[in-house]
């Protein structure tokens, strides 16, 4: 038997379907989150560009906020150059996606002091990404 250090078996995919149980959809890291109502493919240049966005905000008004990402781009898309004819297989991966289901939390915003400036840079996020997203907050009563 031979050892596999490679976690996944194939690196060119079939088409991804939806099916079984919707899992992060519960607040784990931080108070704020936000949801995704849509099935969305969001591959990594999008995540660097959220990552961009949030830090550029969100250093203006506390330094101590951390964003947290609860997805990963380890779907590859595979794509032919240009003047290739049919046939001869597969073409090589291009780019990673992740794959997100509805109602999946994606991002979670963590040591948040202050509950406007969350809600501002998680709207900032929504009017970018591009399909019906809901900002989850957890209130915590002590």
């Amino acid at each position: 038997m031979e050892f596999n250090s490679n976690p996944k078996k194939y690196k060119k995919y079939h088409k991804v379907r939806y099916k079984g149980l919707i899992r992060f959809n519960q607040l784990i890291f931080g108070k704020f989150g936000l949801k995704v109502l849509k099935h969305l493919k969001l591959d990594t240049k999008t995540l660097i560009f959220f990552i961009k966005i949030l830090k550029r905000f969100l250093k203006i008004y506390d330094k101590g906020i951390k964003i947290v990402f609860r997805v990963f781009p380890d779907f590859g898309v595979t794509n032919k150059p240009k003047d290739i004819r049919m046939g001869r297989g597969k073409g090589i991966v291009a780019y990673k996606v992740c794959n997100i289901r509805c109602g999946t939390i994606f991002l979670e915003l963590i040591n948040v002091s202050n509950k406007r400036v969350a809600f501002k840079a998680l709207h900032l996020c929504m009017q970018k990404i591009g399909v019906p997203c809901k900002i989850i907050h957890f209130e915590c009563y002590d």
